[in-house]
C-alpha cells in the first residue's frame, strides 16, 4: 500500500516538476520586466529633473 502510494506520488511529482518550473520561469521574467520598467521610469524622472534644472540655469 505505502509503496504504491509512494510510486504514485513520485509519478505525480515528476509530472508537476515541469509546470512548476514553467511558472517559476514566467514569474522570474515578469519580475525582471517589472524591475526594468521601474528603473527606466526612475531614470526618465532623473533625466527630466536634470533637464529642467539646466533650462532654469540657462534662462
Amino acid at each position: 500500500m505505502e509503496t504504491k502510494l509512494c510510486n504514485w506520488c513520485e509519478r505525480i511529482g515528476h509530472a508537476c516538476v515541469w509546470p512548476v518550473r514553467a511558472l517559476n520561469f514566467v514569474a522570474g521574467l515578469l519580475f525582471l520586466r517589472n524591475m526594468v520598467a521601474t528603473w527606466q521610469q526612475w531614470r526618465r524622472r532623473q533625466n527630466y529633473r536634470h533637464q529642467r534644472h539646466w533650462q532654469r540655469l540657462d534662462t
